[in-house]
């Protein structure tokens, strides 16, 4: 997993809620460096924020489903307006969760993720 997120704290706290559910993730601060990280790690989630300098997260979500069809991305951000939640389908999250994000809502929308790429 992988949380990309231009704030340290938000990117940090984010990823130490998943390490504490027992996963290996990486951060990375600028969105710029995503999509190469992405296609080095094999991450099967990405959680982006939306709101980032450079290339914001329905780009970055739009250039990695690109590269990596198969990877889950996930909005996890502040801008919870319906227009946002269309774009965001549009870009193609798989998830749309709103900032702040308690520890259960992220678990379940993982498993329901992670269960939906599983071999039957």
């Amino acid at each position: 997993m992988i949380v990309i997120d231009d704030d340290a704290d938000v990117a940090e706290t984010t990823a130490a809620a998943l390490r504490a559910l027992g996963h290996r993730v990486g951060v990375v601060t600028d969105p710029r460096q995503g999509l190469a990280v992405v296609a080095a790690e094999k991450p099967d989630i990405a959680f982006l924020d939306i709101g980032m300098p450079h290339i914001d997260g329905f780009k970055l979500a739009t250039m990695l489903k690109s590269a990596v069809p198969e990877l889950c991305v996930v909005a996890v951000t502040a801008y919870d307006e319906p227009q946002h939640r269309r774009r965001g389908r549009s870009a193609g999250f798989d998830a749309y969760l709103a900032k702040p994000v308690d520890l259960a809502t992220l678990e379940a929308a993982m498993s329901t993720l992670l269960e939906s790429r599983a071999p039957p």
